[in-house]
Protein backbone atom coordinates (compact mmCIF):
# COMPACT_ATOMS: atom_id res chain seq x y z
CA UNK A 1 0.00 0.00 0.00
CA UNK A 2 1.59 3.83 -1.17
CA UNK A 3 0.94 6.24 0.69
CA UNK A 4 1.28 9.64 -0.99
CA UNK A 5 3.71 12.51 1.02
CA UNK A 6 3.01 15.38 2.65
CA UNK A 7 4.74 18.22 1.50
CA UNK A 8 4.87 21.58 3.54
CA UNK A 9 5.64 24.82 1.93
CA UNK A 10 8.23 27.49 3.15
CA UNK A 11 7.67 31.01 1.90
CA UNK A 12 10.77 32.88 1.13
CA UNK A 13 10.14 36.47 1.07
CA UNK A 14 13.00 37.35 -0.57
CA UNK A 15 16.94 36.16 -0.83
CA UNK A 16 18.79 38.11 1.73
CA UNK A 17 17.54 39.45 4.64
CA UNK A 18 17.48 43.58 5.15
CA UNK A 19 18.97 44.49 7.77
CA UNK A 20 21.89 47.54 8.80
CA UNK A 21 24.04 45.22 10.03
CA UNK A 22 25.41 43.01 7.17
CA UNK A 23 26.89 40.16 9.29
CA UNK A 24 23.82 40.04 11.48
CA UNK A 25 22.06 39.72 8.42
CA UNK A 26 24.12 36.84 7.35
CA UNK A 27 23.78 35.20 10.70
CA UNK A 28 20.00 35.30 10.38
CA UNK A 29 19.69 34.09 6.90
CA UNK A 30 21.75 31.12 8.08
CA UNK A 31 19.13 30.32 10.95
CA UNK A 32 16.28 30.63 8.30
CA UNK A 33 17.88 28.06 6.23
CA UNK A 34 18.08 25.29 9.41
CA UNK A 35 14.74 26.21 10.16
CA UNK A 36 13.72 25.58 6.32
CA UNK A 37 16.11 22.35 6.83
CA UNK A 38 14.30 21.10 10.10
CA UNK A 39 10.93 21.27 8.05
CA UNK A 40 12.45 19.48 5.11
CA UNK A 41 14.26 16.67 7.01
CA UNK A 42 10.74 16.02 9.08
CA UNK A 43 8.61 15.87 5.96
CA UNK A 44 11.17 13.30 4.55
CA UNK A 45 11.38 10.94 8.16
CA UNK A 46 7.72 11.36 8.24
CA UNK A 47 6.91 10.23 4.57
CA UNK A 48 9.19 6.69 5.76
CA UNK A 49 7.63 6.64 9.19
CA UNK A 50 4.30 6.41 7.21
CA UNK A 51 5.78 3.97 4.56
CA UNK A 52 6.60 2.12 7.36
CA UNK A 53 3.36 2.12 9.51
CA UNK A 54 1.16 1.40 6.59
CA UNK A 55 3.32 -1.43 5.17
CA UNK A 56 1.04 -4.20 4.28
CA UNK A 57 2.78 -6.78 6.48
CA UNK A 58 2.22 -10.57 6.44
CA UNK A 59 -0.29 -11.86 9.13
CA UNK A 60 1.17 -13.07 12.18
CA UNK A 61 0.38 -16.44 11.06
CA UNK A 62 1.60 -16.54 7.76
CA UNK A 63 5.40 -15.31 8.99
CA UNK A 64 4.89 -17.79 11.76
CA UNK A 65 4.55 -20.51 9.08
CA UNK A 66 7.20 -18.96 6.56
CA UNK A 67 9.92 -19.27 9.83
CA UNK A 68 8.85 -22.35 11.07
CA UNK A 69 9.73 -23.91 7.27
CA UNK A 70 12.93 -21.33 6.67
CA UNK A 71 13.66 -23.52 10.27
CA UNK A 72 13.25 -26.60 9.17
CA UNK A 73 14.63 -26.11 6.13
CA UNK A 74 18.14 -24.80 8.04
CA UNK A 75 17.80 -27.67 9.83
CA UNK A 76 18.14 -30.02 6.88
CA UNK A 77 20.95 -28.17 5.42
CA UNK A 78 22.82 -28.44 8.56
CA UNK A 79 22.10 -32.19 9.20
CA UNK A 80 20.77 -31.34 12.85
CA UNK A 81 17.28 -33.74 13.45
CA UNK A 82 17.06 -32.03 16.93
CA UNK A 83 17.02 -35.59 19.29
CA UNK A 84 20.38 -33.99 20.27
CA UNK A 85 22.70 -31.03 21.27
CA UNK A 86 19.75 -28.54 20.90
CA UNK A 87 21.73 -25.81 22.69
CA UNK A 88 24.88 -26.47 20.70
CA UNK A 89 22.68 -26.05 17.26
CA UNK A 90 20.72 -23.44 18.54
CA UNK A 91 22.45 -20.41 17.50
CA UNK A 92 23.73 -21.74 14.06
CA UNK A 93 20.35 -22.54 12.55
CA UNK A 94 19.07 -18.97 13.46
CA UNK A 95 22.04 -17.50 11.79
CA UNK A 96 20.91 -20.19 9.14
CA UNK A 97 17.41 -18.74 9.34
CA UNK A 98 18.41 -15.11 8.98
CA UNK A 99 20.03 -15.80 5.91
CA UNK A 100 17.50 -17.54 4.23
CA UNK A 101 14.82 -14.18 5.16
CA UNK A 102 17.64 -12.27 3.71
CA UNK A 103 17.57 -14.05 0.33
CA UNK A 104 14.10 -13.58 0.31
CA UNK A 105 14.57 -9.76 0.55
CA UNK A 106 13.16 -10.12 3.75
CA UNK A 107 14.18 -7.56 6.78
CA UNK A 108 14.85 -9.26 10.29
CA UNK A 109 12.11 -8.90 12.56
CA UNK A 110 13.72 -7.18 14.75
CA UNK A 111 14.77 -4.65 11.88
CA UNK A 112 11.38 -4.26 11.24
CA UNK A 113 10.12 -3.30 14.63
CA UNK A 114 12.94 -0.95 14.93
CA UNK A 115 12.13 0.82 11.54
CA UNK A 116 9.43 3.20 13.19
CA UNK A 117 11.61 4.54 16.09
CA UNK A 118 14.23 5.17 13.40
CA UNK A 119 11.81 7.39 11.86
CA UNK A 120 9.70 8.79 14.71
CA UNK A 121 13.35 9.73 16.15
CA UNK A 122 14.70 11.57 12.51
CA UNK A 123 11.47 13.87 12.96
CA UNK A 124 11.96 14.22 16.49
CA UNK A 125 15.35 15.73 15.60
CA UNK A 126 14.43 17.66 12.39
CA UNK A 127 11.82 19.62 14.30
CA UNK A 128 13.93 20.19 17.42
CA UNK A 129 16.50 21.17 15.17
CA UNK A 130 14.26 23.98 13.56
CA UNK A 131 13.09 24.98 17.00
CA UNK A 132 16.86 25.28 18.33
CA UNK A 133 17.57 27.84 15.20
CA UNK A 134 14.02 29.87 15.85
CA UNK A 135 15.18 30.03 19.75
CA UNK A 136 19.00 31.04 18.27
CA UNK A 137 17.43 33.70 16.07
CA UNK A 138 14.82 35.49 18.64
CA UNK A 139 18.00 35.85 20.78
CA UNK A 140 20.26 37.57 18.39
CA UNK A 141 21.13 41.00 17.48
CA UNK A 142 18.72 42.63 14.81
CA UNK A 143 15.95 40.14 15.44
CA UNK A 144 12.52 41.22 14.49
CA UNK A 145 10.76 41.89 17.80
CA UNK A 146 7.81 39.46 16.77
CA UNK A 147 10.53 36.69 15.98
CA UNK A 148 10.20 36.17 19.77
CA UNK A 149 6.18 35.99 19.77
CA UNK A 150 6.83 33.06 17.06
CA UNK A 151 9.43 31.17 19.61
CA UNK A 152 6.80 31.29 22.47
CA UNK A 153 4.02 30.01 20.03
CA UNK A 154 6.27 26.80 19.48
CA UNK A 155 6.88 26.16 22.89
CA UNK A 156 3.49 26.24 22.88
CA UNK A 157 2.39 23.75 20.15
CA UNK A 158 5.31 21.68 21.17
CA UNK A 159 6.28 21.91 25.28
CA UNK A 160 7.65 18.45 25.42
CA UNK A 161 9.75 18.43 22.44
CA UNK A 162 13.03 19.24 23.45
CA UNK A 163 12.74 16.91 26.66
CA UNK A 164 11.95 14.23 24.71
CA UNK A 165 14.57 14.66 21.83
CA UNK A 166 17.07 15.08 25.25
CA UNK A 167 15.81 11.45 26.63
CA UNK A 168 15.85 9.91 22.94
CA UNK A 169 19.61 11.55 23.19
CA UNK A 170 20.44 10.49 26.52
CA UNK A 171 18.79 7.57 26.98
CA UNK A 172 22.01 6.17 29.40
CA UNK A 173 20.87 8.96 31.97
CA UNK A 174 17.66 8.08 32.05
CA UNK A 175 17.84 4.67 32.76
CA UNK A 176 20.20 5.53 35.77
CA UNK A 177 17.93 7.79 37.17
CA UNK A 178 19.22 11.28 36.44
CA UNK A 179 17.55 14.07 35.07
CA UNK A 180 20.52 16.10 33.32
CA UNK A 181 23.07 18.31 34.38
CA UNK A 182 21.98 20.79 37.09
CA UNK A 183 19.05 18.66 37.67
CA UNK A 184 18.31 16.47 40.69
CA UNK A 185 17.80 12.58 40.20
CA UNK A 186 14.79 11.50 38.87
CA UNK A 187 12.06 10.47 41.32
CA UNK A 188 11.81 6.34 41.90
CA UNK A 189 9.18 5.09 39.53
CA UNK A 190 9.26 3.30 36.01
CA UNK A 191 11.38 4.59 33.22
CA UNK A 192 10.06 4.78 29.84
CA UNK A 193 12.50 5.33 26.74
CA UNK A 194 10.72 5.67 23.22
CA UNK A 195 7.39 4.32 23.89
CA UNK A 196 4.98 4.41 20.17
CA UNK A 197 1.61 4.56 21.02
CA UNK A 198 0.11 5.06 17.58
CA UNK A 199 2.19 8.24 16.45
CA UNK A 200 2.36 9.62 19.84
CA UNK A 201 6.25 9.21 21.09
CA UNK A 202 6.64 9.14 24.43
CA UNK A 203 9.21 9.19 26.93
CA UNK A 204 10.23 9.93 30.52
CA UNK A 205 11.69 13.52 30.34
CA UNK A 206 14.95 15.26 32.87
CA UNK A 207 11.67 16.15 35.18
CA UNK A 208 10.42 12.37 35.60
CA UNK A 209 6.91 13.27 34.28
CA UNK A 210 6.09 11.64 30.72
CA UNK A 211 6.98 13.92 27.54
CA UNK A 212 5.08 13.38 24.12
CA UNK A 213 5.62 14.32 20.59
CA UNK A 214 2.90 13.09 17.53
CA UNK A 215 4.66 12.32 15.01
CA UNK A 216 1.77 13.24 12.63
CA UNK A 217 0.98 16.03 9.45
CA UNK A 218 -0.70 17.54 12.20
CA UNK A 219 2.83 18.19 13.78
CA UNK A 220 4.45 19.21 10.84
CA UNK A 221 1.80 21.49 9.30
CA UNK A 222 2.02 23.31 13.05
CA UNK A 223 6.34 23.29 12.16
CA UNK A 224 5.90 24.71 9.24
CA UNK A 225 3.00 27.24 9.49
CA UNK A 226 5.13 28.59 12.73
CA UNK A 227 8.28 29.10 10.18
CA UNK A 228 7.09 30.78 8.01
CA UNK A 229 5.54 33.05 10.44
CA UNK A 230 8.97 33.52 11.32
CA UNK A 231 10.43 34.34 8.01
CA UNK A 232 7.23 37.01 7.14
CA UNK A 233 8.99 38.50 10.45
CA UNK A 234 11.84 39.74 8.57
CA UNK A 235 12.44 42.40 6.15
CA UNK A 236 13.68 41.06 2.49
CA UNK A 237 15.66 41.79 -0.86
CA UNK A 238 15.53 39.56 -3.57
CA UNK A 239 13.11 37.44 -5.39
CA UNK A 240 10.95 35.64 -3.36
CA UNK A 241 10.41 31.64 -3.72
CA UNK A 242 9.33 28.86 -2.14
CA UNK A 243 10.91 25.96 -0.60
CA UNK A 244 10.65 22.64 -1.51
CA UNK A 245 11.76 23.37 -5.08
CA UNK A 246 9.75 21.26 -7.65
Amino acid sequence: MSIGMFVPVVHWPGSWVKLDDAEQARGHLAMAHIMNSGVQDAALALHFFESVWQEERPSSRSEWELRRDLTKLARARLGFDGTEGHDQWATTVQIEVLQLLLQRGMMPADYAHRALFVHAKSFLFALDNAARALRSAAGMPGAPPPLSDVKDSWATHFPDLVAVRDTSHHPEDRLRGLGGPRRPPLPPGAIFLENLDGTVLSSTMANGEIGRVDISRESLKVASDLVNEALATYEWEGSPNISPRA
